[in-house]
């Protein structure tokens, strides 16, 4: 068993002591909205079993294969590396995780790191390029950036969320300009339609200026290049207007729920896209406003309690 979770404080969570489970949230196990806190602790012993499977193999085997990467032994993230972040992510969001195995692995030419975790139990590793290793930036990359952003990740994963994912996970970045329109790439179909429609652009213009020479009086862009070059601006433009919208959305909101609590912004990261929406529509101006709303909403009365304990 995990030091990290210790049977004591597992029974005490699955009796529904909110103190046993407003640690275990601290840790950044965080409780799905329909989640009955025997589920709860259900999953964390599932996920506490595959954390050993899993130490116990790279121990023995001193290299692991997940997901088509290598992970070695001799490649784990310094603990101390992780643990340069817990500080952040406990004053942005109110929890510090300290139990992802982390690892350096080339996954790729320009990739700077990710998490990866898997259901029902929601085990997780997260990995970062071996070129941050020894220094903490590498071209765009900084190692103490990547680090947090994947962690809020890995805490949110519960609650299967995808519209603010981005936007929760970028609020740990240094740059102002990466805070506010990093969420607008939600998945990876945003970004497959983005490089499509470059890649078409490109493509075009090459076929005119290849296969169809300009010709006197011709127009210096036809048609079908002005409309190559429109395509990738109109997405880029309306994944900046949703964007906007969105962060408008969740600003207001905190604002709201600032009169209800003293951490909105704790609050609203253990929310999830349905949760946050539902409150804006119709936001709370009092505490019993907040716990009504997010029973309606399909909070459990438990993890309702727990989250309004949590940031009051």
């Amino acid at each position: 068993m995990s030091p990290l979770l210790s049977p004591e404080l597992l029974r005490r969570a699955a009796a529904g002591e909110f103190e046993a489970l407003a640690e275990l949230d601290r840790m950044g196990f965080l409780m799905a909205p329909a989640e009955s806190p025997a589920d709860f602790v259900k999953r964390l012993k599932a996920f506490e079993l595959r954390l050993g499977e899993f130490e116990t193999e790279i121990a023995s085997k001193s290299e692991v294969e997940i997901e088509g990467l290598k992970l070695r032994h001799d490649g784990r993230i310094p603990q101390d590396q992780v643990d340069a972040v817990a500080a952040e992510t406990q004053a942005l969001y109110g929890f510090s995780i300290s139990w992802v195995p982390g690892f350096y692995t080339d996954a790729g030419l320009l990739f700077g790191g990710f998490a990866m975790a898997w259901p029902p139990d929601l085990f997780s590793v997260f990995v970062l390029r071996p070129a941050l290793k020894d220094r903490p930036r590498w071209l765009i990359y900084s190692r103490d950036e990547i680090l947090a952003h994947e962690l809020c990740h890995v805490a949110r994963t519960p609650l299967a969320a995808i519209t603010y994912e981005e936007t929760f996970a970028y609020g740990t970045a240094r740059s102002a300009f990466r805070r506010a329109s990093g969420g607008a790439l939600r998945s990876v179909v945003d970004t497959y339609v983005l490089v499509a429609l470059f890649a078409l652009c490109i493509g075009i213009q090459t076929w005119n200026t290849v296969m169809v020479p300009l010709k006197p009086g011709d127009p210096l862009f036809p048609p079908s290049v002005l409309v190559g070059l429109t395509l990738p601006i109109l997405w880029i433009a309306w994944l900046a207007l949703r964007q906007f919208l969105s962060v408008r959305r969740l600003k207001l909101l905190s604002a709201s729920l600032a009169a209800c609590c003293e951490q909105p912004r704790h609050l609203l990261f253990r929310l999830n896209d349905a949760e946050i929406i539902g409150l804006a529509a119709s936001p709370p101006k009092s505490r019993d406003e907040l716990r009504a709303g997010l029973l309606k909403l399909g909070s459990s009365a438990v993890r309702t309690e727990l989250i309004c304990q949590r940031c009051r």
